[in-house]
């Protein structure tokens, strides 16, 4: 006889193996199915001989297995099942079937499976052979269980399917080989059972893994240590409730459902491929001993956590989770491979992203509950893709960032973070930008385009060339239901800068939106020293306020109080909308250099509510079109022209009814410009002041007006429409 390799002191021949205990074969058209020391069921027409190995044929491989029922006393040494379909009963409760110390249990062969159902007690034994053992009964032996080959598969619900537990007890799963939990150990009847992993197991599914269906808590409260490399495969889930050895070796995670990790995980890189690695110890990842890289599935907190472990994401996703209000705080380093997706399990749930976020890659907020970006050294390139609201920084906290790349938002973007903060990142996508507690974020350089801003307490500056293009609104200065504020907050104040050759292009602007607050107010300041500003829709309400389309609102309700200043570069309000300073709130349109294009300049829209408009145009360009310089009827308003040399230019003929007082004399009076077209002023004008006018078209005073200073005509024609139109120091 020929030996062709030997494993756990049996020697194995031609498919077939032997002990030193002697060997006898089953014979599957023996007289019954009972396994006695009497039943003649064995070859030569024999019984049973207590301490002898069984083999299990089929008649050769002629047919499949049968059910043997075991009855009476028996030890046997070792068992080798060699055709499919085998199982070891028990069914009229007669029998006992124990182990010899160091035995094998072979099946033969990749497709078959034997299942031994019996009680079995004696000793441990050693699975063999590329074919899948399942036992199912409550087992008494006691000893190792060693899973050399192949598959051993447990039972559900079966607490004692691996024997004893204890010292000189425990699983040892070699290389190649698979222990399937089949859901034995569930609803929190974890077994105190040591284990010792190495390998993928069979076909790379697993050293250990856990086929059952519908289990919760499949686990093992023993020690388990890592022999090799180790792969967990979780198809259903997996609970490690005792610490784990990792001697240096990776622990990988596959498999679409959960590894529940409750304790320590020392001296092991970790990877998580597929399903939730669950966090639920401070050292669930091994703390600082070595990094963990998540390649699909989800590192995933229960209750609230902290991770300070240094994580490599090729993908995946980070996932808070847990039965009441918790928090997943991230503080170490996370270096961004890939697109790595963050949420929550509950709407309760929260991630907190504190430490740094390095790397070519990015993130996907997606899901539900709150994520939270808090770290501020974030240097990563890739795109920050928002599906779900994002908070950037926490309310009196300064810090937050995103790293270099992209901002993709089609829900919501929360800047939450106070103080200043320069951003480089462009901004698209339809959703909104909403800044709400006081901080300010300072676009430098990029090129932005959203869906709707909303700075409603806090700041937002353009500056080095940066372009945002707002496709709907931009609200300044509020506090509605938008905002998400829980309480509506008294005070709000929020200023819009706008520098060098930076561009707002929107749709309209509105500031100074919200209920009234007693005691409160609303502030929007506007400050402009270049670049342009265009707006191209309008808000309003026509149907009971004719006329009203609003391409740009400084100070909108009651409590608001805007002041927008004009020291530079170029404002238009297009397609006809107005430009409207006071609404029902009190604004200020302040021009000092620059230049403003508006079909109509409405200081104060109404009466009521009690709004007041006032418009100064120190310095710089007004152009004014067909509707001119208006005021609702008995709105109070102030119109101040003159101071620096400031223009009122004529875009076409226009008039104003409204009354007007007239600051400084000579080039640094008002002029207006009235090109080849004609301005009407029937309002009275006052003040020690003059004016000049210039243009080809004429310039027709028609009010009671009482200015001192000079009026020169340095161009064009005036025509004095009133006898009082010209004071007598004019």
């Amino acid at each position: 006889m020929v030996v062709k390799y030997a494993v756990g002191g049996a020697a194995w021949v031609c498919g077939m193996f032997s002990l030193l205990a002697a060997e006898q074969v089953w014979l599957d058209a023996g007289p019954d199915n009972v396994w006695s020391v009497s039943a003649l069921n064995w070859d030569a027409g024999a019984g049973w001989a207590n301490g002898n190995t069984a083999r299990f044929t089929g008649a050769g491989g002629t047919q499949a297995g049968e059910t043997v029922d075991v009855s009476g006393a028996l030890t046997v040494a070792g068992m080798a099942f060699e055709t499919n379909g085998y199982v070891i009963a028990d069914a009229d409760a007669d029998g006992t079937l124990a182990l010899e110390g160091g035995g094998e249990i072979r099946v033969a062969h990749a497709a078959d499976a034997a299942i031994v159902s019996e009680v079995v007690g004696g000793a441990g034994f050693t699975k063999t052979g590329p074919g899948r053992l399942q036992l199912s009964g409550a087992n008494t032996f006691t000893g190792v269980v060693r899973v050399a080959e192949g598959t051993l598969r447990l039972s559900k619900w079966n607490p004692t399917v691996l024997g004893a537990t204890g010292s000189g007890n425990g699983t040892v799963v070699e290389s190649g080989a698979t222990l399937d939990i089949y859901g034995a150990f569930t609803n929190n009847l974890n077994r105190a059972e040591d284990l010792a992993l190495a390998g993928a197991g069979v076909d790379g599914l697993g050293a250990l893994i856990n086929t059952g269906t519908g289990c919760m808590n499949s686990g093992f409260s023993g020690t388990t240590t890592l022999l090799g490399d180790t792969t967990i495969g979780c198809t259903s889930r997996i609970d490690f409730r005792g610490n784990v050895a990792g001697g240096g070796h990776t622990l990988t995670k596959i498999g679409n459902s959960e590894l529940a990790v409750g304790v320590q995980v020392n001296n092991c890189p970790i990877v998580i491929n597929a399903g939730n690695y669950t966090y639920m110890n401070s050292l669930a990842l091994g703390g600082a001993d070595f990094d963990t890289t998540l390649n699909g599935g989800a590192l995933r907190s229960y209750s609230s956590q902290t991770v300070t472990e240094h994580l490599i994401c090729n993908g995946g996703a980070i996932v808070a989770a847990g039965g009441a209000a918790n928090t997943f705080k991230l503080n170490g380093r996370m270096t961004l491979n890939g697109r790595t997706a963050v949420r929550g399990e509950q709407t309760y749930s929260t991630v907190e992203l504190a430490g740094v976020l390095e790397g070519p890659g990015g993130l996907a907020r997606d899901g539900i509950g709150t994520v939270v970006i808090t770290g501020n050294a974030n240097t990563y390139a890739g795109a920050t893709v928002i599906t779900a609201p994002l908070y950037l920084g926490r309310t009196n906290q300064a810090a937050g960032v995103f790293g270099a790349g992209p901002v993709t938002n089609t829900s919501t973007l929360y800047v939450d973070r106070s103080g200043s903060f320069v951003s480089s990142n462009g901004f698209f996508g339809s959703g909104s930008t909403i800044i709400r507690y006081g901080g300010e974020m300072v676009l430098s350089g990029s090129s932005s385009s959203c869906g709707v801003v909303r700075v409603a307490s806090g700041g937002l500056a353009l500056t080095n060339g940066a372009a945002l293009k707002v496709y709907s609104r931009f609200y300044l200065s509020e506090r509605t239901s938008s905002i998400g504020y829980p309480v509506d907050p008294t005070n709000v104040t929020a200023t819009l800068k706008i520098s060098d050759t930076a561009l707002l292009d929107v749709y309209n602007i509105e500031a100074g939106n919200g209920s009234s607050v007693t005691g409160g107010g609303m502030t929007g300041i506007v400050e402009q020293a270049g670049g342009t500003v265009r707006t191209y829709g309008w808000s309003g309400d026509p149907g009971n306020f004719p006329g009203e389309y609003d391409g740009l609102r400084i100070a909108h309700w009651p409590q608001a109080y805007g002041v927008y200043n004009l020291r530079g570069g170029t404002v238009t309000v297009e397609n006809g909308y107005r430009l409207a300073i006071a609404t029902d709130g009190r604004g200020w349109m302040l021009q000092t250099g620059g230049e403003l294009f508006a079909s109509e300049v409405v200081v104060n829209a109404r009466d009521g509510g009690g709004g007041y408009g006032r418009l100064t145009l120190e310095g710089g360009v007004m152009n004014v079109g067909s509707n001119g310089i208006t005021a609702g009827a008995g709105a109070p308003y102030l119109i101040e022209f003159g101071g620096a040399g400031g223009v009122v230019r004529a875009a076409t003929h226009f008039a104003s009814a409204l009354n007007a007082t007239l600051v400084s004399n000579g080039t640094e009076a008002i002029t207006f410009d009235t090109q080849a077209w004609g301005i009407t002023l029937s309002g009275n004008l006052t003040g020690d002041g003059g004016l000049n006018k210039t243009g080809t078209g004429t310039l027709t005073l028609s009010g009671n007006n009482t200015y001192a200073g000079p009026t020169r005509v340095l161009e064009g024609r005036l025509v004095r429409g009133a006898y009082a139109a010209l004071p007598d120091m004019g």
